[in-house]
């Protein structure tokens, strides 16, 4: 790790000093804040009549990691820094509900020597250096601004760095690579190795961030095709669930992960895929065995063996989601919702032809069409999660999971409205 020593004479240091405070005093009225009272050593600010110091200690910290500011970038995601000798990145359970019960991440984990000269890993509460290289980061700094905003308000100034957020981070020391791409790499797989010992030594998953955990909170551009009910008596249900399909909806409202997302809402559409083809070759045998000219001789027979043979051969599981989207889901509605979440995007995410995955698809939002064009998207999604190498076109589809992730994490709004119709759909 680069040394949080600033180098230079008293003059320098005097310096870095003066420059540090005169940083923290622009990007903090740039934010909104106003300048109350300056002093030598010291800054007074203002934020929604709530009153926060700027102490020596802390200016002294900020010039302390000037260096360290300068030589590293912001890798691999917006709330991970990476250098040539230092990366730390925020890291986050993955089963929330375990963490009530096991000392908490901030309390810190290690692998390795911390005080020889090789490579070592620490977990725990971000860094000085952390909040100091992100401190003004545009999508870091409302997180802290909400915390400030909840401040005793006495007249009384507090010090600002309360209002720093400080989630856990995973941090790999003394690294010696050539660029940050070099450390970035080498990190990856070191990170890797040390959140598998700590699955399997503690029992406790714990994954790399992509986004600021807090930033979920604050989101107001969340997209809701339906308002959520602002009552507390909520209607009695008046149909019948299937429990396993509702665990699995769940299942998907709950997790972080994209992947684990689609997969748990697709199951909910996989679950029917029987019984609606089961449906359409009982109607089709009743139709036939109704009729008054059906005789139950061989020929007539035959007839019905065959009616079933040509289903099991017919039916492929591109005919069985288009099935069951067909029975549940209105063609309209969903022709709204694709409509509704594009200008939500700001772009022609589904009606916009597009390479996923090796497929070329494209919805388009007319009856008749769209729900087979949406079974096919959902399907080169599906195949990619599912499968990682196909079998009979000897093709790889093997993708890394951080960008799988990240492609099919746009999906998910999408899968979601299609669960929530035939859960609702297929209720008795």
């Amino acid at each position: 790790m680069v040394s949080s020593e600033f180098p230079g004479t008293q003059m320098g240091q005097d310096g870095a000093f003066a420059t540090a405070k005169e940083a923290l005093k622009q990007g903090y009225t740039a934010a909104g804040l106003s300048l109350v009272e300056e002093t030598t050593d010291g800054l007074i600010l203002e934020y929604e009549n709530r009153l926060f110091k700027v102490t020596t200690d802390d200016i002294q910290d900020f010039a302390n990691c000037t260096e360290l500011r300068g030589s590293s970038q912001q890798k691999p995601s917006e709330c991970g820094m990476v250098a040539p000798t230092y990366r730390e990145q925020v890291v986050q359970p993955l089963d929330p509900m375990r963490w009530r019960y096991v000392p908490a991440l901030e309390l810190g984990f290690r692998f390795g020597d911390p005080d020889g000269e090789d490579v070592f890993v620490t977990i725990g509460a971000a860094t000085t250096e952390f909040v100091n290289f992100f401190r003004f980061d545009p999508t870091y700094l409302p997180i802290c601004l909400e915390r400030m905003s909840r401040a005793p308000s006495n007249g009384t100034p507090v010090d600002i760095r309360h209002g720093l957020y400080r989630p856990p981070t995973v941090r790999i020391h003394n690294m010696d690579e050539k660029s940050t791409k070099a450390a970035l790499k080498s990190s990856t797989e070191l990170i890797n190795y040390c959140l598998f010992e700590l699955a399997y030594l503690k029992n406790l998953p714990v994954g790399l961030a992509d986004e600021w955990p807090a930033r979920r909170r604050l989101e107001q551009d969340t997209f809701n095709f339906e308002d959520n009910s602002p009552d507390a008596a909520l209607p009695m249900p008046s149909s019948d669930f299937v429990g396993d399909v509702v665990q699995f909806y769940q299942l998907g409202m709950s997790s972080r992960m994209s992947v684990l997302q689609f997969w748990a809402y697709y199951q909910v559409l996989e679950y029917f895929f029987i019984r609606v083809s089961d449906e359409d070759l009982h109607s089709a045998l009743a139709n036939r065995l109704r009729d008054p000219r059906f005789k139950p001789t061989s020929a007539q027979l035959d007839r019905v063996v065959q009616d079933v043979l040509d289903h099991l051969e017919t039916v492929d599981t591109l005919t069985m989601l288009v099935n069951v989207l067909d029975k549940y889901v209105d063609e309209e509605l969903l022709i709204q919702f694709i409509r509704a979440y594009e200008k939500h995007l700001g772009a022609d995410h589904y009606t916009k032809r597009r390479r996923l995955f090796g497929e070329d698809v494209q919805v388009k939002l007319s009856k008749g069409t769209v729900i087979e064009n949406v079974a096919r998207t959902v399907l080169a999604i599906r195949h990619v999660v599912i499968y990682s190498p196909d079998r009979f076109a000897r093709t790889s589809r093997n993708i890394g999971f951080d960008q799988l992730s990240e492609t099919i994490k746009p999906e998910i709004p999408l899968m979601k409205f299609l669960a929530e119709r035939v859960i609702i759909g297929s209720g008795s």
